[in-house]
């Protein structure tokens, strides 16, 4: 199941999986998404981010943006986050906290959340 849901992020990176990606360039297929996980914010645990596990399989150094909605229980958005990560170093994995869905969003209130953009931009 786990290579299923980092096959079909992979897919949502590289612009491959229903059209809720929005990635730039031609070698943005460069930034393989290796794992997305709600876990509670080093600030706060009233506070829920994203901590994203990103690997660059190119000679290039990249920018990359992501954005997630979040869904509560009646599938209503009601949230948003980024992460902005700059500098992500060639042929190398990069593990990032984006910022939280807001600040009285702890992750149990989070049903569900999507990714809907993923930008990557070559240095």
């Amino acid at each position: 199941m786990r290579r299923l849901v980092v096959l079909g992020l992979t897919l949502l990176l590289l612009g491959c999986g229903g059209g809720s990606s929005d990635s730039t360039g031609p070698s943005a297929s460069d930034i393989i998404i290796e794992s997305e996980t709600l876990v509670p914010s080093p600030i706060s645990s009233r506070f829920c981010v994203v901590r994203t596990s990103l690997f660059n399989t190119s000679r290039r150094t990249y920018n990359v943006t992501l954005r997630w909605r979040a869904f509560n229980g009646a599938g209503e958005q009601f949230a948003e986050a980024l992460d902005f990560i700059g500098g992500a170093a060639p042929n190398a994995r990069t593990v990032s906290l984006s910022a939280s869905f807001g600040t009285t969003v702890p992750c149990s209130a989070i049903a569900r959340f999507e990714r809907y953009e993923s930008t990557a931009r070559a240095l």
